[in-house]
């Protein structure tokens, strides 16, 4: 039996197979035949050829099967972006930049697989969802990081500030899902969500991008 590289995942957007190879950090899309080899293996239907050249590839190792290439996530449906934005407290915004000065610096010293992994791990320790002495509210934390942007600018930095949002969330309560997303032309978005609450984006910006990844 072969299955899917471990630390790399998979999402199909307008049928073309793209890859998030979290061992080397990089994202790649296969075409052409290569592209074809894949959609057989995927849809059960590959031949020895097909098995043959994604080996070759290093798509497929032995293993006991096709992993999923992510969690099952509602889609978003609402996000506290788009709803009125309530000012934030001074405290709240120095905890959003104190975290997403954080997050910059373990993501770099780390890189992306072990901080999804220390993410993933934070969720399964006894007593989560932490709570702090004062419940605050999702929108709370969405706002924080909102008006953030304008002392610590997020273009480009989807990434620290998602990871970022889910720790604050955490810390408060709640259950976030840091999800990555592709698109073509190609584009890679993260972003933060509650259920199917967007608490990091507008709908708009998550919209036309496939979930590839969810911790």
């Amino acid at each position: 039996m072969v299955t899917v590289r471990p630390n790399l995942h998979f999402a199909w957007v307008c049928g073309t197979p793209i890859f998030l190879d979290l061992s080397a950090g990089r994202y790649f899309l296969l075409s052409g035949n290569a592209a074809a080899h894949f959609t057989a293996f995927a849809a059960g239907q590959a031949m020895p050829a097909d098995i043959k050249s994604l080996l070759q590839l290093n798509i497929l190792v032995d293993g006991p099967g096709i992993p999923e290439s992510r969690q099952d996530i509602p889609s978003a449906r609402s996000s506290y972006i788009d709803a009125a934005i309530a000012p934030a407290s001074m405290t709240m915004l120095a905890r959003a930049i104190a975290l997403q000065t954080v997050h910059s610096f373990l993501l770099a010293r780390r890189g992306l697989s072990k901080t999804l992994d220390v993410a993933k791990a934070a969720q399964t320790r006894p007593g989560f969802p932490y709570r702090s002495s004062t419940k605050i509210d999702e929108a709370v934390v969405a706002s924080a990081f909102f008006h953030a942007q304008r002392i610590f600018p997020s273009a480009n930095k989807c990434l620290p500030r998602s990871f970022a949002i889910a720790d604050l969330l955490r810390r408060t309560g709640h259950r976030p899902t840091i999800v990555i997303g592709v698109q073509l032309p190609f584009a890679a978005h993260c972003w933060v969500q509650c259920e199917d609450r967007l608490v990091s984006d507008p709908l708009e910006r998550v919209g036309t991008f496939v979930p590839i990844l969810a911790a």
